[in-house]
């Protein structure tokens, strides 16, 4: 078995119930029993996803079951759980201790507002809900030892969180801009264009560009809760800006040019079609008094106003004498399809706010 879903679900299915039973005989208490079963559900998950492969699970499980618990038991013997003292401080060390608690409480929630969904969902069910992890377990159609195992994974997360501070990225205070342009036909509101009108929107597709990332790796990097850039990675993946990777990760679909400096585009293009762009601009000048008549140019626009149509019109009159010549190219038949009823091939060009300079 090879398969990683398969084998999560082989541990969920035949296992969890084990292990819970095999932590209670060792530890004879309840609490202690959860907590060390979901230690090991924890390095289990962890190797499976790091693409553990095994020919005999059983073993592998037992194994794995054998050196938690002798990790837990070491950890037991020095003594390193920490209780709340029952001491009243003194009035001083009670207002130190209620600012302490207010920025604690802005900490957890930012590391829970982090989550990815399915651990946000669980831990928001459980601590803020009261609901127990078999009333969970039948709201979100999932085992309740999956559930354990969930909150174990969201309180390890946490906890790393709030003893680390969890830094942001760059984007959550320097944003880029992303225009949006397409070939062929956009779709009936818009599309692709009007999918990144948002700066959410934008920095997402900016984000994960060169290497695909998580919710939760968009949420810290943008500086914006987990809650807000699923939603916006649903719908951008429903609209086939990005595409679904292995690991619940997400990556940018198509082509984003560099667009901060005006130049970037007219030095590129002059360096893969060198002397062309001075033949196309000589050409129209020696007729710029036939492009300047009343025949072309009834609205009576100035000539710098022209340009910018004619060289177009030029420019696209040349490529379609070249793809009917020299080459083969994509046809309209050949763009895909879109959701919306366009039928398009998505292009961005990123314009940083700040200079890189």
């Amino acid at each position: 078995m090879t398969d990683r879903k398969e084998v999560i679900e082989l541990i969920e299915r035949e296992y969890l119930p084990k292990i819970l039973g095999f932590a209670y005989k060792n530890t004879n208490r309840r609490e202690d029993a959860e907590d060390l079963a979901q230690d090991i559900a924890l390095q289990l998950l962890t190797a499976v996803n790091a693409g553990k492969r095994a020919d005999n699970w059983n073993a592998f499980v037992w194994s794995v079951s054998g050196r938690t618990l002798c990790k837990w038991l070491r950890k037991k013997k020095r003594g390193e759980t920490v209780y709340l003292s029952d001491t009243l401080p003194d009035l001083g060390e009670r207002v130190g201790d209620a600012l302490t608690r207010r920025e604690e409480k802005s900490l957890l929630l930012r590391e829970i507002g982090m989550l990815s969904q399915k651990y946000r969902e669980a831990v928001v069910l459980h601590y803020f809900d009261g609901r127990t992890c078999e009333e969970i377990a039948q709201t979100l159609g999932r085992s309740a030892g999956t559930v354990k195992w969930w909150l174990h994974g969201a309180r390890k997360y946490i906890e790393e969180g709030m003893d680390t501070v969890r830094e942001y990225g760059m984007r959550s205070v320097k944003p880029g801009t992303l225009k949006m342009s397409c070939q062929y036909a956009p779709g009936a509101d818009y599309e692709p264009m009007s999918c990144a009108m948002r700066k959410s929107a934008q920095n997402i597709l900016l984000a994960a560009y060169q290497n695909p990332m998580t919710a939760a790796e968009l949420s810290a990097e943008l500086g914006i809760s987990a809650p807000y850039i699923e939603d916006e990675v649903e719908y951008l993946a429903y609209n086939q800006l990005m595409a679904k990777t292995p690991g619940e990760k997400y990556q940018t679909d198509f082509v984003i040019l560099p667009g901060d400096d005006p130049t970037t585009a007219t030095e590129i293009y002059k360096s893969c079609f060198p002397g062309y762009s001075d033949a196309l601009l000589a050409f129209a000048e020696k007729h710029m008094e036939t492009l300047c008549s009343g025949r072309f140019n009834r609205a009576g626009f100035s000539w710098e106003r022209l340009l910018w149509v004619y060289l177009h019109l030029f420019t696209e009159a040349c490529l379609d004498k070249f793809r009917c010549g020299s080459c083969k190219t994509v046809t309209y038949n050949d763009v895909p399809d879109r959701p919306n009823g366009g039928k398009w091939i998505a292009l961005g060009f990123e314009n940083m706010f700040y200079s890189e300079r």
